[in-house]
């Protein structure tokens, strides 16, 4: 019975200790890139980038809902603002963009 009591607390740190690295590499994975993620967008949808603000422009690239690192670059016109993703630079609406907490 002590031995089976021991081979589970060694398998429970063993787990944890995976769960902290893993943890560790998402967090830092995106802890350089961007703070806010797609949001209101259904999952079976996209959020277009668009090569200026408004809907008129061509779409240079698409995110999917709940994609995150993406920065925005401080540049606005109206409700769109410019972004730099891991995959796209341009222009979305932000609406849907939320702030990741952290």
């Amino acid at each position: 019975m002590r031995c089976i009591d021991s081979l589970r607390a060694i398998a429970i740190i063993f787990m944890l200790a995976i769960g902290v690295v893993i943890g560790s590499q998402q967090a830092s994975a995106c802890a350089c890139c961007g703070t806010y993620r797609v949001v209101n967008v259904e999952h079976w949808d996209v959020l277009n980038v668009r090569s200026g603000p408004g809907v008129q422009f061509d779409i240079i690239a698409s995110l999917k809902p709940g994609e995150g690192c993406i920065s925005q670059t401080g540049e606005r016109a109206g409700n769109w603002v410019r972004i730099d993703a891991h995959n796209a630079k341009g222009w979305v609406n932000a609406f849907y963009l939320a702030l990741i907490p952290g």
